[in-house]
């Protein structure tokens, strides 16, 4: 009887020891992570998920992972992502979520069922990388490669300069762009065109710009 409480013990000191280690991994892991309930209700964050997001884990225990939306992520692919993990399988993809303070950013995640002794689903656990860095690399070079074939392929600078303007502002994900030209008779810049993505309204804000010059030094512009 003694031996078997002994054994007893002995496996449970290396239970727990082996769920230290692995909470240890989890806490100091590079990427975040969080485990939710069968039914997404968010049930832990580790730090790096503090870290990215900007929320404490006493802001999201509770709530579920759809706080982090940015509405770029189509709905359909949510409903994908809740098909196939409620199905017993792996779902892996990228978001473009949005931090607490309202700053976006690009995430590939990795979200897998857990399940019990029997099979049944119990949780969810989310591992998610910060690929926003990468993403704008990919970004720039697009936005490079394009500007390049414009060139190219234009000879009209006026028309190239349109055409280039769209084509960075589009590739970066900008709403609204401007082309500033040096006028060496004024020594001012001066906006040659403008571009806004078709579903903002800057008339106004684009009224001003295209009257508005900029002498060197003075201004963003004039500072670049």
């Amino acid at each position: 009887m003694k031996n078997i409480c002994q054994s007893e013990v002995m496996e449970q000191k290396q239970a727990e020891e082996h769920i230290r280690k692995l909470l240890h991994a989890v806490e100091q892991s590079p990427n975040a992570i969080v485990i939710t309930d069968r039914d997404g209700n968010i049930e832990y964050v580790n730090p790096m998920f503090t870290q990215l997001t900007g929320y404490t884990s006493e802001e999201v225990i509770g709530k579920n992972p759809r706080i982090l939306k940015s509405g770029e992520t189509p709905p359909d692919e949510y409903k994908r992502l809740w098909d196939t993990i409620t199905s017993g399988r792996a779902w892996h993809g990228e978001f473009h979520n949005k931090k607490k303070d309202g700053e976006l950013y690009w995430e590939s995640a990795s979200i897998s069922p857990i399940t019990d002794s029997n099979g049944t689903i119990t949780h969810f656990a989310a591992i998610k990388e910060d690929i926003t860095a990468h993403k704008l690399a990919e970004r720039r070079l697009d936005a490079q490669h394009t500007i390049t074939q414009i060139l190219a392929l234009t000879g009209d600078m006026k028309d190239a300069a349109t055409k280039i303007l769209q084509s960075i502002c589009e590739c970066l994900g900008w709403d609204f762009g401007a082309f500033w030209l040096y006028s060496l008779k004024d020594n001012v810049l001066h906006c040659s065109d403008v571009w806004h993505a078709p579903s903002v309204n800057k008339a106004e804000f684009e009224f001003i710009t295209r009257k508005t010059t900029f002498s060197p030094g003075i201004g963003l512009p004039g500072r670049v």
